[in-house]
């Protein structure tokens, strides 16, 4: 059965295209006396991403299975406070206007044989440059790590490394801040207990909570510049503040209901 749920999964094929979204296309393969089997990860970045579940992103959230021995496996492990397997696809947010690092972790299930990273385009648009490296030891001095260049692929032949990172170089200094203008919002406390509160710099329109894995938990009109909302009868969680300002700007924060 769970077999058979991984493989459902990994069969989701189809990739979130849009504009200015710059994705990077790994596949990890692992060759065993028995055989071979390949995965595929898509990792990048988007206007619309987060550190969650982005559902329009395609991105789908793996229940936590102990894999049984002997199952290869790849996914990718989101920077959240809960533990959260991502389907091969993990989005950031894209952030114009700047040059910055982003950082995708992956953990990889195999016992034996080889693993071979290979990634079959050129770096896209808004990609300086990017490494993968092993999860273990510290940029640049890695035990394991190759330069995402034509031709190149990162060949394993411990199983005991399990643990991926691949390193980012975002240049979106091409790309207007003006296009997707950022509010600010203050969100206090953090952790929040009874009620939450927000306070933004600009008139608000409405507002959306959702969990990491999207379902909405309150949402509607909002006014002024703050709001307060009650969370003392939610479960202990993690969730994502959205704040639709009047001018159509959107703001995201993440925050813990203890």
């Amino acid at each position: 059965m769970k077999i058979s749920i991984l493989a459902t999964l990994l069969a989701l094929s189809s990739v979130w295209c849009g504009a200015q979204t710059p994705t990077i296309t790994l596949t990890a393969k692992n060759t065993t006396p028995n055989g071979s089997k390949s995965y595929t990860m898509f990792l990048g970045a988007s206007r619309i991403g987060t550190v969650g579940v982005d559902s329009a992103l395609n991105e789908i959230e793996i229940p936590t299975l102990p894999l049984p021995s002997g199952i290869f496996y790849v996914w990718s492990i989101p920077p959240t406070p809960e533990e959260i397997w991502l389907s091969p696809r993990d989005y950031r947010f894209l952030t114009p206007g700047t040059t910055y690092r982003e950082e995708y972790d992956m953990q990889v299930n195999w016992d034996g044989g080889t693993l071979k990273w290979t990634w079959l385009t050129p770096l896209p648009e808004l990609i300086d440059s990017a490494w993968l490296v092993d999860g273990y030891t510290t940029f640049p001095d890695n035990v394991a790590k190759a330069k995402l260049v034509p031709n190149a692929s990162l060949d394993i032949a411990n199983p005991s490394i399990t643990l991926y990172k691949l390193i980012v170089w975002y240049n979106t200094t091409a790309l207007s801040v003006q296009e997707e203008p950022m509010r600010s919002a203050s969100v206090y406390p953090l952790p929040c207990t009874n009620v939450l509160h927000a306070r933004t710099d600009a008139p608000l329109r409405s507002y959306t909570v959702r969990t990491l894995h999207g379902e909405m938990m309150e949402g509607g009109k909002a006014e002024g510049m703050d709001i307060s909302i009650t969370t003392a009868h939610w479960p202990s969680a993690s969730y994502v503040l959205s704040l639709t300002h009047a001018d159509g700007r959107t703001t995201r924060s993440l925050f813990i209901k203890q």
